[in-house]
């Protein structure tokens, strides 16, 4: 996730650029793209903790097996 401080910045110059043409169709397609990312962050995340959560739970709660 740290290379999101550099797309921060390329959406932040793409938004002055597509706000100066006044394109709102590339400022849409825009907003969206950034929303489905960070709904992938956030559910990659969701997945990695609950991964590490089973895993945490395998060792130290008894469990004798567990996926992977």
């Amino acid at each position: 996730m740290s290379s999101q401080t550099h797309a921060d910045a390329e959406d932040t110059i793409s938004y002055f650029f597509f706000t100066v043409l006044g394109d709102e169709q590339l400022l849409r397609q825009m907003s969206l793209e950034v929303l489905a990312f960070s709904e992938y962050l956030v559910h990659f995340g969701a997945h990695s903790y609950l991964k590490a959560l089973l895993r945490y739970s395998a060792v130290f709660g008894g469990t004798k097996s567990f996926r992977q």
